[in-house]
């Protein structure tokens, strides 16, 4: 078993914090929102950026469904 990178839970951490935190706030939105930003940043050419918030997007939709 090989351990994760520094900041790799961090990161995991911060992500999970943001969609919780998009959900008290967007409700039932959060996931259109999420989704929204990453088209945006597709757009854009924030390649990085966009797949973050597919990460976040998934993570709020696991999070509606539990």
């Amino acid at each position: 078993m090989t351990a994760a990178p520094p900041g790799a839970i961090n990161e995991s951490e911060r992500r999970r914090d943001l969609a919780r935190d998009m959900i008290a706030v967007h409700g039932p939105e959060a996931a259109h929102m999420a989704r929204e930003n990453a088209r945006l940043a597709a757009v854009a050419g924030q390649a990085a950026q966009a797949r973050d918030w597919l990460r976040t997007l998934d993570i709020i939709q696991q999070l509606v469904r539990a």
